[in-house]
């Protein structure tokens, strides 16, 4: 039997993009368009369908892929925040988060801390990663992989319990736009069940005279069949959680629209009571016994929350432990055995 190998990302995103304008194109034509041979191109009529193009039995491909559209975006984030919005959709790139943080080397000081919202959101990424170096798959025109970019004026240590707010922002923003419970695992995972919808990776960026917040975002919308093979963990997606899941854009609006409120509360209060309490009733570890590896020796005890700095608080035989740093990897121990 052969093997299929699928299109590369460009490629892939190539012949994304010419049938979303032309909505119909012969098999030579798209070839030649793409720079491909005409077998390379119909062998990979099933990846190709998994983002809503066919193959008739002309020989003619029809359909389009649920492309990011930035007017849609930044329409959709300026009527609901009423701010300006400085946003830009890249197409296949390493990371938004390196993007984000190439962008602050380049910009003025005073560029940076204006009252924009600055995103930067991509169609794929090839070096997408997540907490402690984990490699984030992000499949073409398929989720939503955004960098939100945020000042701290208080230098970071105002970044205390930010990818908290963030995990609780996002999940408020997926239950309003599509229905679904989303659950907060410590200290940037987004779960429905016991999969992982989506995750947080919240990295600084400092210069001599100001720090930066990238906060980065990816959330599974429609994991396509030939990717999921690569995730090496439970997972789930927007689709799998409802008939109709939402377009990308609007996914990626309500996300960003949800940070920029989360963080202008945050600028104002920092990681205070309130905020605490929305993380907490989305904790569904708290109460139960979870083994912690990471640290030095693992340890098993009971999950009791988080305190008012957002570090996690696991009671143990020998005593409570606090956990700040994120490093670490967080169980049910049904699950570790």
């Amino acid at each position: 039997m052969t093997t299929v190998v699928p299109l590369p990302a460009a490629r892939l995103l190539s012949v994304l993009r010419i049938l979303d304008k032309e909505g119909r194109m012969a098999t030579p034509d798209l070839a030649r368009c793409v720079g491909l041979d005409e077998p390379t191109l119909t062998t990979a009529a099933a990846q190709l369908g998994s983002h809503g193009l066919s193959l008739g039995v002309d020989g003619v491909w029809s359909g389009s892929a649920d492309l990011l559209d930035e007017s849609v975006i930044e329409a959709l984030v300026v009527a609901r925040t009423r701010r300006p919005c400085m946003l830009a959709v890249l197409g296949i790139t390493g990371s938004t988060n390196d993007d984000a943080r190439e962008a602050l080397a380049q910009a003025s000081a005073q560029s940076t801390q204006d009252n924009r919202i600055r995103v930067i959101l991509a169609e794929g990424q090839e070096k997408g990663r997540g907490r402690r170096g984990r490699a984030w798959q992000s499949p073409v025109a398929s989720n939503v992989y955004l960098t939100q970019i945020e000042s701290l004026r208080g230098g970071p240590e105002s970044a205390r319990g930010l990818s908290l707010v963030v995990g609780v922002a996002v999940a408020e923003a997926l239950e309003r736009l599509h229905g679904v419970d989303v659950s907060l695992k410590w200290p940037n995972d987004l779960l429905v069940g016991h999969r992982k919808l989506g995750g947080i990776l919240v990295e600084l960026s400092q210069a001599a005279t100001h720090c930066h917040a990238l906060i980065g975002v990816g959330i599974n919308v429609r994991v396509p069949a030939y990717a999921a093979h690569l995730i090496d963990q439970a997972w789930v997606d927007l689709e799998s959680c409802g008939e109709f899941p939402p377009r990308r854009s609007e996914v990626a609006a309500a996300l960003v629209s949800s940070i920029a409120d989360a963080l202008e509360t945050f600028r104002a209060s920092g990681f205070d009571a309130r905020l605490r309490a929305r993380w907490q009733t989305r904790d569904p570890f708290f109460g139960k016994r979870v083994h912690v590896s990471g640290q030095e020796p693992d340890f098993v005890g009971t999950a009791q929350g988080i305190d008012a700095d957002g570090a996690l608080l696991v009671d143990t035989d020998a005593g409570r432990r606090v956990i700040s740093a994120g490093e670490v990897s967080i169980r049910l121990v049904e699950e570790a055995s």
